[in-house]
């Protein structure tokens, strides 16, 4: 019965501390994030056409709709490097995000408000 309890709670703790790490930002925070974090790798998952009609400097394209998304993401350092997803809105984006989570990505943030709000605010793209 010990080993049970402590078992629980071990898992528990390790879901408590990835989740806290994984937080939701607005596209102005996530600017700033650009600026600031040279470990920052930007992931859109947005259609190639969509990101090809715009998007962040240095993001890199990786679409939450094609076959070898889960492939492509399992490819990536979970432990060292932080990642900003994105989507036009918000729905693709999170499906994304979750997904990461739960593969235990340990710096991971969500922008809320998607490409859209982005660009609403006036913050720099590339064509």
């Amino acid at each position: 019965m010990k080993v049970r309890t402590i078992l629980i709670i071990t898992v528990l703790f390790s879901f408590l501390s990835i989740s806290l790490q994984a937080q939701k930002i607005s596209s102005k925070e996530a600017y700033q994030m650009t600026l600031d974090n040279t470990n920052l790798t930007v992931i859109d998952v947005r259609t190639p056409y969509e990101f090809q009609s715009g998007h962040i400097k240095g993001a890199i394209n990786i679409n939450v709709i094609n076959k070898n998304f889960y492939q492509e993401i399992t490819k990536l350092d979970k432990n060292n490097r932080t990642y900003l997803i994105l989507c036009e809105t918000q729905p693709r984006g999170k499906k994304a995000f979750d997904y990461m989570v739960q593969e235990g990505f340990k710096h991971i943030y969500l922008m809320n408000d998607g490409y859209v709000g982005w660009v609403k605010n006036g913050l720099p793209t590339v064509p």
